[in-house]
């Protein structure tokens, strides 16, 4: 039948080679094969031909039908097993499994191939199926139960064995997984039905039981069925032995229950007993037995019930209930013993405004009583013995306002920083306030202790910048006033007493001494003033100066005087010293203005301790404690208030219409000088007191007269003086003034200069007058270069500042005299005679 396929296919063959299926062929014994023909195109004896191979595979096709049969027989047996079946090698993925097993992980022929065996658990299962693959290569077997994760993620119970084996040198793993959702729901099942069981006998708590009574005695003895349930032991198990129930009750206890029964035999109902006994499987169990007495009609005891009833639980609770509550006590004497260490007060109180809880500083520092004395009191009876909140009620407000915070000054005068929170319970009832209070007394004062020193500090720290200000418009204008000073009191020597001008000339020369002064007093002001100290007796100063302080004054203000005797002398400048006098009695005597009025001056002696002295709203800085000498002025004139008594010591300020200088701000830069202070008590209407603190020494005072004003004979110099100054203005009336005192003059416009002048004149240059402050090379740095010419040359210091400032900075340089500007012809005579000789 293969014939006319085959003749049509061979025309069709390509020239080349050509694969031909299996053809069945018969054999000459007619035998039919089956036969693989492989043939390929050529030219023999110069025709085309074809050259054929047949192979004979018969067997083979028998071989292979022979394996296909056993295969299908083998996955027959495979998928028809009980389970799921699977066959891996030690490091490869499943190379045999069932069908069962595709089904219930959810995976195909072809996913299977690629999955692990530990592909199928998760968590603590897939590390247990690892180590129990290793066990069973180990061992040859092994078996665990965990759950098969699907390809869903359901998770299926199994119960897996695995048993190694060998294939051709390789080790392998057969194993078979038994589905065990139905034990395990069995067993479930099993356990819910013995907890089932065990919570219905439990709640069994209950029994009766009967005794019988003959002539005072237990003649039988019958305990209910539900008795297994509180014991352990069955009606019967109680009946075949009478003293069971004797025997199961504790030694402590016996005792107690023979009393109850030798009661009961007697007819007497002794009530309830509580006592201990064991159960069969021995636990300790607490019972209740509740006796009732049955009688006959004679009143004769013939029998008794008795309740049994398992009090277990009530006793554990009752237990629990007293550890709880001894623990609550400690936890509360804890809670309280920590409260009692918290320096701040802290309380609840209740909505009626009874103290609830405290700790001891409640008690102690806001009621001055003991913790138990408070406890329950309303706490404004316990302030003020009241009958009714206290006015404006801080709890009350807290009530209502959600929160509050605030300050409170107690009867004692202690200041309190008070809050207070409403508290809540579960349900939103207000249960009271918590109130917390802090004495804050200290702080308070070390606040406004440190607000006072800040004040100073501001004050100290405007005075030493309206000091340095007021210096430097001292010094300049100093130097202005050289040249006007100067050149007026030239002029007034060129003029005759007749002249026309001389009257004008003069009212410059006095305009410029004004200004000398006022220049002076800013000097003062700012506590660069000049100095030249000296032991004196405050109330000898005011007393030499009666006359002219009575003349200095309103007519209408009396003057007083009070001066103790024996008062320490102190080290002031008297000229200073006399300033600050008649400054204060001026002021007051402006104070009083028209009106009659009283000026007290009075001197003294005080022991001021670093209080005292901080009080002071203008002092000097680190005034130590000690005695102090006062000056005091006191006028009965108008007063100030506070904002004014603020400012009385501004440069220039005043309660005129107009300026009045520099009167009490130079007053506080002689004193600051002098390491003193000033305090001020001023009121509006009730006049003001100004005392003046300085340090009193020990000592001797010496005389502090007033000089006489007398002129000394007129002087005249010789040799050379050098004048160095950069103002060229200074330099024409210096070289005037000097030459009119008879000497030659040599001037330079600063130091570079005047070193180059005096190197070529030393030899006849008898001193040098010294501008301080040059540009290029100041006066300190010339005079070192001119000591290096000659170390004994006399050099005359010149500066707008004062003379203290200026020689405690040259103390220690060899300078043989200073002259401040302005200075008049006479104070330049007075200054070279002494230096010249």
């Amino acid at each position: 039948e293969e014939i006319p396929e085959l003749l049509e296919l061979i025309p069709q063959l390509p020239p080349g080679y050509a694969f031909h299926p299996a053809r069945k062929y018969r054999k000459k014994d007619g035998a039919v094969i089956e036969v693989e023909i492989a043939s390929h195109g050529l030219t023999f004896n110069g025709k085309k031909a074809r050259l054929v191979l047949a192979t004979d595979i018969t067997e083979r096709r028998q071989d292979e039908a022979a394996l296909r049969k056993e295969k299908n027989f083998s996955n027959a047996i495979i998928d028809s097993l009980p389970g799921v079946f699977y066959m891996f090698g030690e490091q490869t993925n499943f190379i045999r499994w069932n069908k069962r097993l595709e089904e219930v992980g959810g995976y195909s022929d072809v996913e299977m191939g690629t999955l692990k065996p530990t592909a199928f658990f998760t968590g603590e299962d897939q590390e247990l199926i690892a180590r129990k693959i290793n066990e069973a290569l180990a061992t040859g077997e092994a078996e665990a139960e965990a759950f098969l994760v699907t390809k869903s993620g359901e998770k299926i119970p199994y119960l897996f064995r695995g048993l190694r084996t060998v294939v051709d040198d390789q080790l392998y793993i057969l194993g078979l997984g038994i589905d065990i959702t139905a034990r395990r729901q069995a067993e479930e099942a099993l356990k819910e039905s013995e907890e089932r069981y065990r919570r219905i006998t439990g709640a069994v708590t209950d029994y009766i039981y009967t005794v019988t009574v003959e002539d005072g005695r237990a003649v039988r003895t019958e305990h209910s069925p539900p008795c297994v349930a509180v014991t352990g032991y069955t009606s019967e198990e109680f009946a075949a032995d009478p003293f069971l129930w004797v025997n199961m009750v504790l030694e402590e206890d016996k005792e107690l229950v023979r009393r109850q029964a030798a009661s009961l035999l007697a007819g007497e109902d002794p009530g309830p007993n509580e006592h201990r006994l064991r159960r069969k499987d021995g636990m300790v169990r607490w019972v209740s037995n509740v006796p009732v007495l049955h009688r006959d009609s004679s009143g004769k005891l013939i029998s008794y019930d008795g309740l049994i009833s398992d009090i277990t639980a009530r006793k554990q609770v009752e237990e629990a209930l007293r550890e709880e509550e001894k623990k609550y006590r400690s936890l509360y004497q804890e809670f309280q013993a920590i409260l009692n260490t918290i320096p701040d007060t802290l309380c609840l109180i209740s909505p009626d405004l009874k103290i609830v809880w405290g700790n001891e500083a409640t008690a102690l520092d806001i009621y001055q009583s003991s913790l138990s004395d408070i406890l329950g009191q309303n706490c404004y009876f316990l302030r003020h013995d009241g009958s009714e909140p206290c006015k404006d009620c801080p709890v009350i407000r807290c009530f209502h306002s959600g929160k509050l915070e605030t300050e409170e000054v107690s009867s004692l005068g202690r200041i309190w920083e008070l809050r207070a929170v409403p508290l809540y319970d579960d349900q939103g009832e207000l249960r009271g306030a918590i109130e917390v209070a802090r004495n804050i007394s200290e702080r308070k004062q070390a606040e406004e202790e440190r607000r006072k020193l800040e004040e100073q500090m501001r004050h100290v720290q405007k005075l030493e910048s309206l000091g340095v200000l007021a210096g430097g418009i001292a010094h300049d204008f100093n130097n202005l006033l050289m040249t006007v000073l100067g050149n007026a009191e030239l002029a007034l020597l060129e003029l005759s007493p007749a002249a026309a001008s001389r009257q004008n000339v003069q009212e410059i020369r006095k305009a410029a001494h004004r200004a000398a002064e006022l220049c002076r007093q800013m000097l003062a002001y700012s506590g660069k003033g000049k100095f030249v100290v000296e032991k004196l007796n405050l109330s000898e100063v005011v007393k030499e100066m009666a006359h002219m302080l009575e003349v200095s004054t309103s007519k209408k203000a009396i003057l007083r005087y009070h001066f103790p005797e024996n008062l320490p002398p102190v080290e002031a400048d008297p000229t200073q010293l006399r300033q600050v006098i008649m400054n204060l009695i001026t002021n007051a005597s402006e104070a009083i203005g028209e009106e009659s009025g009283i000026i007290r001056v009075s001197t003294g002696v005080l022991e001021c301790d670093r209080a005292y002295l901080e009080e002071s709203y203008y002092l000097a800085e680190n005034l130590a404690p000690g005695s102090y000498v006062f000056l005091e002025v006191t006028d009965t004139g108008s007063g100030m208030d506070a904002a004014t008594r603020e400012k009385i010591f501004d440069p220039f300020f005043t309660t005129k219409f107009t300026g009045r200088g520099l009167g009490l701000a130079a007053v506080l830069g002689i004193v600051r000088g002098h390491k003193g202070a000033i305090r001020v008590y001023s009121e509006p209407g009730k006049g003001s007191t100004f005392r003046i603190l300085l340090p009193a020494v020990s000592g001797e005072a010496g005389q502090a007269g007033l000089k006489s004003g007398v002129e000394e004979p007129a002087w005249q110099g010789r040799g050379t003086i050098l004048l160095i100054d950069d103002e060229e203005a200074i330099r024409r009336l210096g070289q005037a003034m000097l030459e009119r005192l008879g000497f030659e003059v040599l001037t330079a416009a600063d130091g570079s200069e005047g070193v180059e002048v005096y190197r070529q004149h030393w030899d006849r240059i008898v001193c040098v007058i010294l501008d301080l402050t040059m540009p290029q090379m100041g006066g300190e740095e010339t005079m070192g270069e001119l000591r290096q010419i000659r170390e004994d040359l006399r050099i005359i210091l010149s500066s707008g500042y004062d003379e203290q400032e200026v020689t405690q900075r040259f103390a220690s340089k060899g300078l043989a005299g200073f002259i401040q500007k302005p200075y008049t012809l006479k104070r330049l005579r007075e200054e070279l005679q002494r230096v010249l000789g």
